[in-house]
């Protein structure tokens, strides 16, 4: 009698663990899913990045970034993009094609909207976009949203991305040339040769362009070759006094020396001739009183020596 009643609520005991057993591992979860209880949510994020200068009504670009950090799906979101009613020629588009946005033009700014179905975790996607810059300057502000209507984002601060867009007119290259000029002799004797020296240099701080020397032949002066270290020089033809001599020195580096010699006879009369020299760029020179030189030269005559007779030597003495 007593080992029948054991049986019996032996086998009472077991039907109980195998009905909760079923409760734990089927019913529940199965009532659970079926009241809406989700699984881990996916942490999403937006990322803005994209051209910060420009010049005005340049054409800039930008990348809005969507991803899931995880651990689970993202579920359905929406993304929007705003963009100031200053850019123009505003187009985008999207890197997933099983999505679309609708781009509207609004009285302040352009709007850019996206409807897009879960991500997985580590998943992500962009919104490629293209634009003009603004025509005036000034800073301007570029704002992305992510954002879902269904369940909570376990890390909203990343949810929102700005960018701004700097708009500024291109600052003029410089460059300060100067041009100096030297004699070599000082003084020179009547009929002989004698050079000048011009020295060109760029102070910066861009790069000169299409550098050029003019200089003229000093009136009474004979003129033999015009010579440069870089470049080409050119004189005309039977050039003499008052001829304008010319050299395409080319692109000068900031800093860099270039030097041009001019070879002269000087007059068979005494007295003084005088040099002058010009430079130029096609880049802009904040300075222009360093860009001419003028320089004089001493013709003296030849000194013919006095020889000394004695009175007794005339008569042998």
């Amino acid at each position: 009698m007593q080992a029948g009643l054991f049986t019996l609520t032996h086998h009472k005991f077991s039907l109980f663990r195998n009905v909760g057993l079923f409760l734990t591992l089927i019913l529940i979860p199965t009532i659970f899913a079926g009241a809406g209880v989700a699984g881990p949510t996916g942490d999403l994020y937006i990322k803005l990045n994209g051209d910060q200068s420009s010049q005005p009504s340049a054409s800039v670009s930008y990348s809005v970034t969507i991803g899931n950090n995880g651990p689970g799906l993202s579920g359905s979101h929406g993304v929007r993009i705003v963009i100031p009613s200053a850019f123009t020629k505003v187009q985008h588009t999207l890197s997933t094609l099983r999505n679309d946005c609708i781009q509207h033009e609004e009285p302040d700014a352009t709007t850019i909207r996206c409807k897009v179905s879960s991500i997985n975790d580590t998943d992500s996607y962009t919104v490629q976009i293209t634009a003009n810059a603004p025509v005036e300057t000034g800073r301007y502000q570029l704002e992305s949203y992510v954002s879902r209507p269904v369940g909570k984002n376990p890390n909203p601060r990343n949810d929102h991305s700005v960018l701004f867009t700097t708009v500024q007119k291109p600052v003029p290259a410089k460059a300060d040339m100067s041009i100096s000029m030297k004699s070599i002799p000082e003084k020179v004797l009547v009929g002989d040769t004698f050079e000048y020296v011009l020295t060109i240099r760029n102070h910066g701080p861009a790069s000169a362009a299409s550098t050029k020397i003019s200089t003229q032949v000093p009136f009474s002066t004979e003129f033999i070759s015009i010579t440069s270290n870089q470049g080409q020089c050119a004189a005309p033809p039977n050039a003499g006094g008052l001829s304008v001599l010319t050299c395409n020195l080319g692109s000068l580096m900031h800093d860099d020396l270039a030097t041009v010699t001019v070879k002269l006879r000087a007059p068979l009369k005494s007295g003084t001739v005088t040099g002058q020299a010009n430079i130029s760029s096609e880049t802009d020179d904040p300075d222009l009183k360093n860009n001419s030189t003028t320089n004089t030269t001493q013709i003296i005559n030849k000194t013919i020596p006095i020889q000394c007779f004695s009175f007794f030597g005339l008569f042998g003495y």
